[in-house]
């Protein structure tokens, strides 16, 4: 689908379909790679992993480089006020979409299934069944 909606655009995207192993020994090595991002609590859990320089494990594969949205991430790493927080993030949430270097080709649905009598239960988007807040009526 995404090579469909490419075309018209101008891009020759050329498929090439493996299997996850074959993918992840050169996932940092291909021109445009689609790699899910597993949730993480804190947006200042992910961002650091997957686009600074000093990126752990080298996970950077995109190999983007801001200095202003990496002072800003720093920043927000050391602010424990969450809405101080927030207003660093709206910045860096900017840079990303202004000149940042993913696009979201696709968006995962998460839903669960459960019966009436247990309540509260929420979908979580790791797919995680998070129960401390979770009853059962009798």
């Amino acid at each position: 689908m995404l090579k469909e909606l490419a075309a018209p655009v101008g891009f020759d995207i050329q498929l090439d379909i493996t299997d996850p192993g074959g993918y992840w020994d050169r996932w940092t090595e291909v021109d445009l790679g689609i790699t899910t991002w597993t949730h993480r609590p804190l947006d200042t859990m992910v961002l650091p992993l997957a686009y600074t320089k000093e990126s752990i494990g080298a996970w950077n594969e995109t190999r983007w480089s801001d200095d202003e949205f990496e002072k800003l991430l720093r920043e927000a790493e050391g602010t424990l006020d969450v809405e101080a927080r927030r207003d660093i993030m709206c910045n860096i949430e900017e840079i990303m979409q202004d000149r940042g270097p993913i696009g979201n080709s696709f968006w995962k649905k998460v839903w669960n299934v459960t019966r009436k009598e247990f309540q509260n239960i929420k979908a979580h988007p790791t797919a995680y069944d998070l129960l401390n807040d979770v009853w059962k009526d009798a």
